[in-house]
């Protein structure tokens, strides 16, 4: 006979084990949706879309900031009021 006090134990483990994998996720998920702000080196094209086919809508000169405010797999979508 199993013991009945075993199983409520498990249960309870893998509450607390999915509640914190939950929690760990919802946090990093969070802080990756911050917004940051980059500097570019060289002078850098902004393109009206995420794809190298796009116009270009304008240049950024070297040493200004941008404000990062999203991403599209490896394009970043930045603030249209670059400093």
């Amino acid at each position: 006979m199993k013991n009945l006090d075993v199983l409520p134990r498990r249960l309870i483990m893998r509450a607390k084990f999915i509640a914190a994998f939950v929690s760990v996720i919802l946090f990093h998920s969070i802080a990756l949706a911050q917004p940051y702000s980059i500097r570019v080196s060289h002078n850098t094209n902004l393109r009206a879309s995420y794809s190298l086919e796009s116009a270009i809508a304008e240049t950024a000169p070297a040493g200004a900031t941008l404000d990062v405010v999203g991403s599209h797999n490896r394009w970043l979508r930045i603030n249209p009021q670059w400093q």
